[in-house]
């Protein structure tokens, strides 16, 4: 007699934690200055079935109450100011309440950058350049720019090979600044290409989960210098290497 058993499979239900979550936001103006009055930034909940909005406080403290444990992406925008994300942020949930620390949200640089030049300084044995940006106005205070450079034209803040920060200084128009190149991204013979954007700080970034480039989020956008270009010269291999 052959006996069968027959197991009743039956699917496993989890519960889904859900929580607050609290962050906090703080406030800078084009020098740096951290401003006394943070509300009004606006922070997006990218990830959940429906859109999540929370906004700060004077204090720069925002709440998302009933947030499911998940993994989100957070976008903090406030009108006049750069706008910045935290990506993949992975939120557990529960009793004990998730935390954003402190994101810096930076004002849109005023400044305009009104040309900009590449001249080759013929070096001998390296691939050198002087970039040359003008701006018709006085800059009252110390000052960064983040450059971009590529071998396609159409460059861009989110489209680049490599990037770096130049500065100037108070009272100054014009910023000038050295800049060798690396012909194993840029061969000789290849066009180079390079934009440049007044920025209020130099380094606050996150990184774009599609291109993988780091995305600077404290220039401005919305006034980019032209973008110059330049062929990238041969020059003469030292008597070391020959």
């Amino acid at each position: 007699m052959l006996l069968l058993n027959v197991a009743c499979e039956k699917a496993i239900e989890y519960e889904v934690l859900s929580g607050q979550l609290i962050g906090y936001v703080t406030l800078f103006d084009n020098n740096q200055n951290n401003l006394s009055d943070n509300s009004g930034v606006e922070i997006i909940v990218e990830g959940s079935n429906h859109q999540i909005k929370a906004s700060t406080d004077e204090d720069g403290q925002f709440i998302v109450d009933n947030l499911k444990s998940g993994i989100y992406n957070f976008v903090f925008n406030k009108e006049g100011y750069c706008q910045h994300k935290i990506i993949s942020y992975q939120f557990v949930g529960g009793n004990k309440p998730g935390t954003i620390y402190q994101t810096g949200l930076y004002s849109l640089s005023d400044i305009q950058i009104d040309s900009l030049e590449i001249t080759d300084l013929e070096r001998q044995y390296n691939v050198a350049f002087m970039v040359t940006a003008v701006s018709h106005q006085q800059v009252n205070s110390f000052s960064y720019y983040r450059y971009y450079l590529s071998n396609e034209p159409e460059i861009s803040y989110k489209n680049y090979i490599s990037t770096d920060v130049a500065y100037s200084f108070s009272g100054t128009e014009n910023i000038s600044f050295y800049l060798e190149i690396d012909t194993l991204k840029f061969p000789v013979g290849s066009e180079l290409y390079l934009i440049m954007y007044p920025t209020s700080e130099a380094y606050q970034f996150y990184t774009d989960i599609n291109s993988g480039k780091k995305i600077y989020t404290s220039i401005n956008i919305y006034k980019p210098s032209e973008v110059a270009n330049i062929t990238i010269p041969e020059v003469e291999a030292p008597w070391w290497l020959k």
